[in-house]
């Protein structure tokens, strides 16, 4: 049999509900992203770990307490774990809490069931947990002696003893797919499948521990130890042993053999890890396959190895790597490298299947036309996304897709966000992204977005690789929309307002792709923001009289043939026609002055009709510190400051003199003329 190994793709993805054992105070639980595998694991010296590993990905997170033991519901909507009580530990209770960590229970401790439990295992219809039961033994740990199985509605009602008194200490239970059996392995024995309430023992004596039965309930897998020789050499073989759900017809699928000669090497160079007695006991009891675990289709069988060896025949400590058997080729594949993934694992997850080609995980759906063989579906959050393409923003979280699936066609990919994450201003300019890893190029696929709902979508022809942003694109390099604030995730502070004068047809930019947001407004500039504004887009403002009004700014004299009037000579007329300019004399505009706050604030009141051009605007009081009562354009510039438009300074002034730059500009005419952002 080839052991091939897959190739890991880290995914930087949260653990899952066990965090609540002791996670920080005031922090957020730990959600996860649903995965194909979910495994509860320990690190010797290091603390425990909850795995997600998806497909090909492999990714791991370490959580304060001990042994969580924790499983998905079979709607992966809750997860139960196991809590240790007291330091040092002597007790344990299982739980049961939503995902995302909120509706914790004590189910045990509300049935008054005490001392430890542990192992929690869901019944297929997600209403009962099975687990083991012991009273505390002085100097173990909870879960490592006396222990018999019980069941409990996961209300924390109707709990009850399911194996009897007599019989040897039973372990590990597993549900039948119909729910009304059990199989527990029996403690240096074998195992028994037994009915819930307790009754109809069947004892299978060619079944080792950690049983667990097919989708169909036909088979049982498990896992066997015992002494043997392999070529005159004493030893322990382990096995991974396929049954009838009877206990008949046993075939050994795979086995490792760990020689005494072996044993006594690894334990000369790592014996001072632990003591010598539960060295040999832990490389015996892990050292080749235990706690298997069906897929949901039944053509693969998960489970946990210790085999201590790398490529090199070094010994390597402790390790406890997840393996997979495929039974539809006889062929074995690593998945985990160098790990301990101890305890517990779950097939829940997204699998794609010819008859619902669609997999939801967090806030993304993928929906494949046609799927001809089902297969895996992963998809995982990364934070170390491609750099964006020039003229885009990472706003949002950043997916690989992979699939295992056979499928032809168009994939439509959607994402959901929040509006604290898509301010609603932004969503018109979010889109979905993909990115093709051999060609390192960007395309975007968005085909639709819905604002009511917050769903965007994409379609693309090619899944693997692919990756997808939530982005923000921005109009100039010099306004961007991230970059400032807690973060660098704020956009410019004008941001919003200058992407509205884009939108409304009223600013362009430069050829270079630049707004110079910084630069002085000039006379002619100012009269074609407010132009544009009063007209409603450029197209609306009409092209001007036949006669000049100023002489600075003729009718003709500009382009290729000197007939072309001066480039801002339709928006002076404009305003001029609209009384809101006027110029320095009856002959001259001077074009090319700079705007002072307080003239911008005199054409802002102009254009909405706050004063006439025949106002006297010395009638306000003191509005700043530098605008006094009676100041020449105190009556405008207190319009702006009522209608919302215009503000001081935080020292009190409002530097009536200083020169309007263009993000002031932006500003002013998107407040004045209520601009959508």
């Amino acid at each position: 049999m080839s052991k091939q190994k897959w190739a890991m793709t880290v995914a930087f993805v949260v653990v899952l509900a066990a965090a609540l054992m002791g996670y920080p105070a005031g922090a957020d639980p730990p959600v996860p992203i649903e995965g194909t595998i979910l495994v509860s694991a320990s690190e010797i010296s290091v603390g425990v770990y909850t795995y997600l590993i998806e497909g090909m990905s492999d990714s791991r997170t370490p959580v304060p307490g001990l042994f969580p033991y924790g499983e998905l519901s079979p709607d992966m909507e809750r997860v139960a774990y196991q809590v240790v009580n007291g330091n040092p530990p002597t007790t344990s209770d299982v739980w049961v809490a939503r995902i995302d960590g909120s509706a914790a229970v004590n189910v045990t401790g509300l049935a008054a069931v005490g001392a430890v439990n542990c192992k929690p295992a869901w019944s297929p219809d997600g209403l009962r947990l099975a687990f083991q039961h012991a009273e505390p033994t002085e100097t173990l740990l909870p879960c490592q002696v006396g222990f018999h199985v019980w069941v409990i509605n996961t209300d924390g009602t109707g709990a009850h003893r399911v194996t009897s008194p007599g019989t040897v200490q039973t372990l590990s239970p597993t549900w039948s797919p119909n729910g009304f059996r059990l199989s527990c392995s029996l403690l240096g024995v074998g195992a028994i499948t037994i009915d819930s309430d307790g009754s109809d023992v069947a004892v299978l004596p060619n079944v080792g521990g950690m049983a667990d039965w097919s989708p169909d309930g036909k088979h049982i897998v498990s896992t066997t130890a015992y002494e043997g020789v392999d070529g005159g050499q004493n030893g322990v073989w382990r096995g991974l042993l396929l049954t009838d759900a009877d206990g008949g017809n046993p075939e050994v699928l795979y086995q490792h053999f760990l020689t005494e000669a072996d044993a006594a090497k690894h334990i000369a160079l790592y014996g001072d890890l632990m003591p010598e007695d539960e060295e040999i006991r832990s490389m015996r009891a892990n050292v080749g396959p235990c706690d298997p675990d069906w897929s949901p289709k039944g053509d693969r069988i998960l489970f946990r190895a210790a085999i201590p060896f790398d490529a090199l025949g070094l010994f390597i400590p402790y390790q406890n790597d997840l393996w997979l058997y495929d039974l539809t080729d006889d062929t074995l594949t690593q998945i985990t490298e160098g790990s301990i993934a101890e305890f517990s694992h779950s097939w829940n997850g997204p699998n794609t299947f010819p008859d619902d080609p669609e997999v939801t995980v967090d806030n993304v759906t993928v929906t494949f036309s046609a799927v001809t063989r089902e297969g895996i579906t992963t998809i995982m959050r990364d934070d170390d996304p491609p750099e964006a393409p020039i003229g885009y923003r990472f706003n949002y979280d950043f997916y690989e897709l992979k699939t295992t699936a056979e499928v032809t066609g168009p994939a439509t990919i959607c994402m959901t966000y929040t509006d604290e994450q898509v301010p609603p201003e932004a969503e018109a300019e979010l889109a979905i992204l993909h990115y093709d890893e051999q060609e390192q190029a960007w395309e975007d696929i968005t085909i639709s977005r819905d604002p009511v709902n917050n769903i965007i979508c994409g379609q693309t022809d090619s899944l693997s690789p692919v990756a997808l942003y939530g982005i923000r694109k921005t109009k100039f390099s010099d306004v961007p929309a991230w970059g400032f604030g807690t973060g660098g995730l704020d956009p410019y502070w004008a941001y919003y307002e200058v992407m509205a004068c884009v939108e409304a047809g009223i600013v362009g930019g430069y050829k270079d792709s630049t707004y110079r947001p910084t630069a002085p407004v000039f006379r002619d500039q100012m009269a074609v923001y407010i132009a544009r504004a009063m007209a409603g887009g450029d197209a609306e403002v009409p092209p001007g009289p036949t006669a000049a009004t100023f002489e600075d700014v003729p009718k003709t004299g500009y382009g290729t043939d000197g007939t072309e009037p001066y480039w801002a000579y339709r928006y002076i007329e404009y305003c001029v026609g609209h009384r809101v300019v006027k110029g320095y004399t009856a002959t001259r505009y001077r074009p090319e002055l700079v705007v002072s706050r307080e003239q911008m604030a005199v054409f802002v009141a102009r254009s909405q009709g706050w004063v006439d051009m025949d106002d006297d605007m010395t009638s306000a009081p003191q509005l700043f510190s530098d605008v006094p009562a009676g100041f020449r354009t105190g009556t405008a510039i207190k319009a702006c400051v009522d209608n919302g438009v215009v503000g001081g300074y935080k020292d009190g002034s409002y530097r009536p003199g200083g020169d309007v730059t263009r993000d002031q500009i932006a500003v002013f005419v998107q407040r004045a003329f209520d601009l959508p952002m």
